[in-house]
């Protein structure tokens, strides 16, 4: 899990993910979590283009402080991140807490990523990458680092 606090624009972060070929191999983007703020979310989504991207790119969306709106705004709110994504799950958070099984699993529930568009337009590539190393020596070898203390 990588946390973003604040305004993360998350496409750079999942174009590191998707297209560097060792991160590639070793990790799995499962979605974007986004949280937003029921009460100061319409306002922060005019100013921060920022807040539209994490809206846009989310598997799942966390409603936040949908206690201190009415059900009309809080509605009207909603309607607003459909109309940003259409296939991102919204779930209210009940005074801070969410369940937490609801965090994972999202690419398995029809996430996005999987079939990403990177930022820039290209496809994240199928092809295997051929390891410039051999295979009797998976890794390099590099001298210990204290083999050379400091006099």
């Amino acid at each position: 899990m990588i946390e973003t606090t604040g305004l993360a624009d998350p496409g750079p972060i999942l174009q590191t993910f998707l297209a560097d070929p060792y991160l590639a191999r070793k990790f799995r983007v499962d979605g974007v979590v986004t949280v937003v703020d029921a009460a100061n979310g319409p306002d922060t989504l005019d100013h921060q283009f920022e807040a539209v991207s994490q809206v846009a790119m989310a598997e799942l969306l966390v409603l936040s402080k949908s206690d201190l709106v009415t059900q009309q705004a809080l509605a009207a709110f909603e309607g607003r991140l459909r109309d940003l994504n259409q296939t991102a799950r919204i779930i209210k958070a009940e005074r801070g807490l969410i369940p937490v099984a609801s965090l994972w699993g999202l690419a398995v529930c029809g996430g996005r990523l999987m079939r990403a568009t990177l930022w820039n337009g290209s496809r994240p590539s199928k092809r295997r990458i051929r390891s410039t190393t051999s295979r009797a020596s998976p890794r390099p070898r590099h001298p210990p680092h204290d083999a050379n203390p400091p006099t």
